[in-house]
């Protein structure tokens, strides 16, 4: 281990030698540091990733994690993570240099800070991603424990109030949307449950207007780069599904707009989540009912389903959901408030 001055720019670097997975023994060298003391940090956190040492610091503890995310994961997924790490753990956590040190005291007192911030669901997300971690660093890493299991969770799975319309709000609602495209967009999500990135994903050869079908096979996802078609969330969000009449009967009259569409072509070109949303808020506005972000035309599919005594498992597949228990996650206290309905069935039997 050694430390050591490039002579003609003045930084600092470490050079060290390790075995690597293999058992082979391999040199390690890293430049530009502008003191010692950081190229002495980062050769020791170097260090502790190779073997494993719970004394790793927890921002090189994040730079393994991350690493391994990316390998396995999704990268709209990895995007997502890692914007809740930047955000609401490493400014807090960063500034241990032994992730054996961090004690449940001191998760706590970074959960306190977080409900000051937060909304109970987020507040959830968040910390489940810093009990992941930590996970993370007992399964691979040698860490004796996980301190944010201890500490407990925090937040909530669902928010208080139901985010959704009902189809008397999506009526009024839509009856305020003016452009063709936006106005069938809206519709199909409304009727469909499909993903945002799955409905801007379409293809003309997606659609069966005579079938009235919607085959997904794909959806937009966000990248470093930017935008690009990937392959689906989970293998069940592959599925056909069928939209009512009147989704169909407006998908129909916007498509009769377009130029002599191919079938390789998008449906809904030069559209996006930000158009949608600026849309659906003046739309809100206008009819006088509550704003909602457009994710939540999925929940309003789900609920107009379950409220009309759609089964669990038919509303699952359709919403290309990768099991049931998703599903009753989700949407299980919708189920709960039938319970009137189910006396008074029992009542006719």
């Amino acid at each position: 281990m050694a430390v050591y001055q490039d002579k003609t720019t003045g930084k600092y670097y470490f050079s060290c030698c390790y075995k690597d997975w293999q058992g082979e023994r391999r040199r390690k060298k890293k430049c530009g540091f502008k003191f010692a003391r950081d190229a002495k940090a980062a050769e020791r956190d170097f260090l502790n990733q190779q073997y494993g040492a719970s004394c790793m610091s927890f921002k090189a503890l994040y730079e393994l994690y991350i690493a391994d995310c990316r390998a396995r994961l999704k990268e709209s997924t990895v995007i997502s993570k890692d914007s809740l790490f930047q955000h609401s753990i490493l400014p807090f956590f960063q500034r241990f240099d032994n992730i054996g040190s961090i004690t449940p005291a001191h998760v706590r007192q970074w959960q306190n800070e977080l409900l000051t911030k937060y909304k109970p669901t987020s507040c959830r997300r968040i910390h489940s991603q810093l009990s992941a971690i930590f996970n993370f660093a007992v399964k691979y890493y040698g860490l004796a424990r996980n301190v944010a299991c201890i500490a407990g969770g925090i937040g909530a799975r669902k928010a208080d109030s139901a985010s959704y319309w009902t189809i008397e709000e999506f009526d009024k609602a839509i009856e305020q949307v003016q452009a063709l495209q936006d106005k069938a967009a809206l519709t199909v999500l409304f009727y469909s449950g499909l993903r945002v990135g799955e409905l801007l994903a379409l293809t003309m050869a997606d659609y069966d207007g005579s079938a009235n079908t919607i085959t997904v096979t794909k959806t937009l996802s966000r990248t470093a780069t930017g935008y690009v078609v990937a392959p689906p969330k989970t293998p069940k969000s592959r599925r056909t599904v069928t939209i009512p009449c009147k989704a169909s009967a407006m998908l129909n009259a916007y498509i009769a707009t377009l130029y002599e569409p191919q079938k390789q072509d998008a449906i809904f070109i030069g559209l996006n989540r930000n158009r949608l949303a600026y849309v659906m808020k003046l739309a809100a506005i206008g009819a006088g009912i509550k704003i909602i972000r457009v994710h939540d035309l999925r929940h309003s599919h789900a609920s107009l389903l379950i409220n009309n005594g759609a089964n669990i498992k038919a509303v699952s597949e359709r919403l290309g959901h990768d099991d049931i228990k998703t599903t009753l996650n989700t949407y299980g206290h919708l189920y709960q408030n039938q319970d009137n309905a189910l006396a008074a069935m029992l009542d006719k039997i």
